[in-house]
């Protein structure tokens, strides 16, 4: 019986981080997944049960924890703190992203609001994390990988998927981030056993 039991929607979302986590520290985990329907999605969290019957709800909540317990939180309580750090920044910076994409093609505001979109919020954004894992040589918070790369190059991944815009383009230490994470053997190895979901 494994210790913990991760329960999310039938898709990656933001609940494939927290897998993620798991196999990249080797610990064994229940993925109960919830068919997506009209009537629960998205109202439903994603939620965290370990052994002795406590419960986690929310993604970001969930992974951190996950992070603690398998060492991948930072090195000291400087890194956790820079993690939260760009955590809060990735969610605003996709909370824009997304703002923009989903307003309907007709409407006479998209162009402007693309044009901003372009020139001024992914270069403010992007600049600033492709700095920040420059000075780090790899990764976004001090030498190891942690959460936050796991977080990031999900997302990202995501958002470029949905956007349909090069997010990291002219962005060489991010697009390196994402590749050096997706080469890591246990995320390799779940990517192709995983269930074929968006």
């Amino acid at each position: 019986m494994s210790q913990y039991k991760l329960t999310y929607y039938d898709l990656q979302g933001l609940g494939e981080p927290a897998r993620y986590l798991f196999k990249v520290a080797g610990v064994e985990f229940e993925d109960h997944r919830i068919p997506k329907n009209e009537s629960t999605y998205p109202k439903l969290p994603a939620d965290l049960k370990d052994l002795d019957g406590k419960t986690i709800a929310q993604s970001s909540a969930i992974c951190r924890f996950l992070a603690l317990r398998f060492n991948l939180a930072g090195a000291d309580e400087f890194e956790q703190a820079k993690c939260d750090e760009i955590i809060d920044a990735m969610r605003d910076f996709g909370r824009e992203l997304m703002g923009v994409t989903m307003v309907p093609d007709e409407d006479a505001k998209k162009g402007e609001l693309f044009k901003q979109l372009k020139e001024v919020t992914i270069p403010f954004y992007m600049g600033k994390f492709d700095k920040i894992a420059q000075e780090n040589e790899k990764w976004l918070v001090g030498k190891n990988m942690t959460w936050v790369d796991i977080v990031f190059a999900h997302c990202m991944t995501i958002f470029m998927n949905r956007s349909k815009i090069p997010l990291v383009d002219g962005y060489p230490a991010l697009k390196k981030l994402i590749d050096d994470f997706y080469a890591v053997p246990q995320i390799k190895e779940w990517i192709a056993q995983r269930p074929n979901t968006d």
